[in-house]
């Protein structure tokens, strides 16, 4: 292995396969601590909670949410550009709005719009999003739960 993020990377994926998006989650979290600041653990780290949120309602929600935006915020994730950036992004906006953050996700949303407009299906979400004044979690949902089941 080229690197101890390599190995925390490959680790976490290994793990998502053969059991689900918690456990690497956690690794990813401890990996974190090992590896600050590294974007790919924090965008790997990002999408694992969300599935996590997806799979399942026996998380602690709001703790999950603070984790995305902590993630994101410190990998720096607003600076990469890579096809994930709009999920992640999308992750991110939907987090501040669930923790009433709506100010800055406003902020964040005119920031970065230009970047990611590129999925009507996300697109859908963000502009519902904006205008949600009492959003629910299921409501902006990016994948169907059975997907994750088979």
């Amino acid at each position: 292995i080229a690197s101890i993020e390599e190995m925390i990377l490959k680790t976490a994926a290994s793990l998502r396969d053969a059991h689900d998006p918690l456990l690497s989650s956690r690794i990813l979290m401890t990996g974190r601590s090992i590896q600050p600041g590294s974007v790919r653990i924090c965008c790997n780290l990002i999408l694992d909670l969300w599935m996590v949120l997806e799979i399942t309602d026996e998380v602690d929600t709001e703790s999950t949410l603070k984790m995305i935006i902590s993630a994101y915020q410190e990998g720096d994730v607003i600076n990469i550009a890579t096809e994930a950036f709009e999920a992640l992004d999308y992750m991110y906006l939907v987090a501040l709005s669930f923790l009433g953050e709506k100010d800055e996700r406003n902020a964040h949303f005119h920031q970065t719009v230009p970047r990611w407009m590129h999925y009507p299906a996300l697109k859908d979400l963000m502009v519902k999003l904006i205008g949600d004044d009492d959003p629910h979690f299921p409501d902006y949902r990016m994948w169907n739960r059975k997907e994750f089941y088979h």
